[in-house]
């Protein structure tokens, strides 16, 4: 906030280090909008945040209609993360001010803080027929389009944002991100520099450039950049971290342990660096230091349930299955809103062959995290496997709206509809999107070659079936379903061949009864 205010006393509070009782009645005394908000940015920067509070609110009392506080209070409670209040003040300046952009803006950005694309990509539209010239707009609605997937939007969007404003950094850095995220890791490099070129200690844009440096195999280059992000903030635990990693690929295990040992220094309860450290001993099969650095940590950060989750995959590794199990539930007991930790759990029950806990558990996850992939994903292939098909559909369903790119559900859900001899041609659909998205797994192949042969084009079929064989030469249900296109397409001896070797690799599979009976035709 930077609001300019003429009354002296105001200079007086502005260059104290702390807030006075005389400083305050000052401001109480006079009962001016703008002092209110000045002492709430100071209390703010002081991390006085009930202060804070009480000055805004303080400043909207002084006149009810006045939406400058307003903006304040309500840019105050989203920083806060406090969107249910955010939202009434918000709604109660559009209320005062129906027309009100700034409204329009603060009401979009809340609901982008709570997921809700589609409402926040409307009003930054609205917003931009109005500011087509605002960069933060375009900014914003990139972050909605993002968050809906739909990255072409975004990339637009950001290019528009970077057109009105090209020395500011956060347009480049997503659109950075998105690069990485696409493994366009040369177009993600010179979004960093275009950063670096007006902020040349942007440590993000640092961060950006060795990430994208070390997934093009490029040491090197990777180390020159996280070397001068450890320059530029020497007490950032970030640039340790990063350097550590580079030091492992370049097989400097010492000096990689002494760079992780300092970003643990610098941030106790910082988990990856741990995490890489633990690593390195489970490599070497020496759990006992594995365990004893872990355990050093939980003294120094007792209540920080990472720690726990990862003593138990230690003890798990010990093949100490109680000491493994009691911990990952005491991980939980320390915080059971992270629903990482119940999907830890929920995978160690199925490495125990336990799985209606397994499912106990991933239930519980989702329950924290509605949209928690792994969890649909991981409860889609229990029922799927268990053939209550109509409780496996359900969450592969979810996960696609989630991700709906997300090969894996999609395959799956695909099978379905072809066993299951229902949404044929949405199956085909959703297989031919898996196949291009993972053009090399046998398994897409194999489902996309069932769903043809579901649809009587055997011939197209078996394009797809042969190329899964090739690949995984050992599955019998690949070999049933290339036996029954080469029957349905005329090719008996070859049908013959594929159906015979998929009963001498397993007599019981799902399809080993039509593979007999089908043999028993073509002899």
């Amino acid at each position: 906030m930077d609001f300019c205010v003429s009354y002296n006393f105001l200079r007086f509070f502005l260059t104290l280090s702390g807030c006075s009782p005389e400083a305050k009645k000052a401001v109480e005394g006079d009962k001016k909008l703008e002092a209110y908000l000045h002492l709430a940015n100071l209390y703010i920067m002081k991390k006085d945040i009930p202060q804070a509070e009480e000055m805004l609110h303080a400043a909207v009392r002084v006149d009810e209609k006045n939406l400058k506080a307003r903006y304040s209070l309500a840019e105050f409670y989203i920083n806060e993360k406090k969107y249910d209040e955010g939202m009434q003040i918000t709604e109660n300046i559009i209320k005062i001010n129906p027309k009100s952009q700034e409204g329009l803006l603060l009401k979009g950005r809340i609901y982008l803080s709570r997921n809700q694309f589609n409402e926040a990509q409307n009003l930054f539209q609205v917003y931009l027929k109005d500011n087509p010239k605002f960069p933060m707009g375009y900014y914003l609605l990139a972050m909605a389009h993002f968050g809906n997937r739909g990255v072409q939007q975004a990339k637009a969007a950001l290019a528009e944002a970077i057109k009105l404003s090209p020395k500011w950094q956060e347009p480049r850095l997503l659109l950075a991100d998105i690069y990485m995220r696409e493994d366009a890791y040369d177009q993600a490099v010179e979004e960093a520099k275009a950063v670096l070129k007006d902020s040349p200690k942007s440590i993000q844009a640092y961060i950006v450039m060795g990430n994208a440096h070390l997934a093009k195999k490029n040491i090197s280059s990777a180390a020159k950049s996280f070397d001068e992000l450890i320059k530029i903030e020497p007490n950032n635990p970030v640039g340790y971290m990063k350097m550590g990693k580079v030091l492992l690929l370049q097989k400097k295990e010492k000096d990689a342990l002494a760079k992780f040992e300092k970003a643990l220094l610098l941030q106790p309860d910082y988990i990856e660096p741990l995490q890489y450290i633990v690593a390195v001993y489970m490599n070497k099969k020496d759990l006992r230091k594995a365990f004893e650095r872990v355990a050093d940590q939980m003294k120094i950060s007792p209540q920080n349930p990472n720690l726990y989750n990862m003593l138990a995959g230690i003890y798990e590794a010990y093949k100490d299955v109680a000491n493994a199990e009691n911990y990952f539930k005491r991980s939980i007991e320390l915080n059971p809103n992270l629903p990482g930790l119940h999907i830890s759990l929920a995978n160690f029950y199925m490495r125990q062959k336990r799985v209606d806990n397994a499912k106990k558990s991933y239930l519980m996850a989702i329950e924290k995290a509605p949209d928690s992939l792994p969890a649909h994903m991981a409860l889609g292939m229990i029922y799927e496997s268990e053939r209550n098909y109509d409780q496996a559909k359900e969450h592969y369903l979810k996960a696609l709206k989630v991700n709906p790119n997300f090969p894996p559900a999609a395959n799956n859900l695909a099978y379905i509809y072809a066993e299951k001899g229902e949404n044929i041609d949405e199956a085909l659909n959703l297989a031919q999107k898996a196949k291009e998205q993972v053009p090399d797994d046998p398994h897409v192949s194999d489902t996309l070659g069932w769903i043809y042969y579901k649809k009587n084009v055997p011939n197209r079929a078996i394009v797809y079936l042969k190329e899964a064989n090739e690949k995984v030469p050992d599955q019998p249900m690949i070999k049933y379903h290339l036996g029954m296109a080469y029957y349905k397409n005329g090719n008996l001896d070859l049908a013959k061949k594929e159906l015979d070797q998929a009963l001498k690799l397993d007599s019981n599979s799902e399809g080993a009864e039509e593979a007999r009976a089908t043999l028993k035709l073509i002899k």
